[in-house]
């Protein structure tokens, strides 16, 4: 069951990058606030089945694993923010849009992180 939450969240986070790099590409895509809303909810999505899979699991070796591709993507993430965020014609709904994924991955960083030291101290407390 843990397995499928991964799985489900990881596609729906992958679709939800795809969706927000299509509508904020060079392609004349029309970009309205129902297409933000709509990557914002898959987004959602995505960390709120993670999240439920990152405390379902017990595993300090999953919970390791996880948090290594859990930095990777956030890292990844901060690399592929364009730089027209920066730039004088961005608006606030753009910008939004831009850091979703990385506050999103940044959540499940920082859940995934205390889960991992919260397992780490309950073995140090049983030996």
């Amino acid at each position: 069951m843990i397995v499928l939450l991964f799985f489900i969240g990881f596609l729906i986070g992958l679709m939800a990058f795809g969706y927000r790099v299509l509508i904020l590409s060079d392609i004349p895509v029309s970009y309205t606030t129902s297409e933000a809303v709509t990557a914002q909810i898959s987004f959602f999505i995505a960390s709120a089945m993670l999240l439920i899979a990152l405390v379902s699991l017990k595993n300090r070796i999953g919970l390791g694993i996880t948090a290594i591709i859990f930095t990777f993507s956030f890292l990844f993430n901060i690399q592929v923010i364009p730089s027209m965020v920066q730039g004088t014609n961005s608006n606030s709904s753009i910008v939004q849009l831009e850091l979703a994924p990385v506050l999103h991955l940044g959540l499940l960083l920082l859940v995934n992180v205390y889960l991992l030291i919260q397992n780490w101290k309950q073995k140090l407390v049983l030996k």
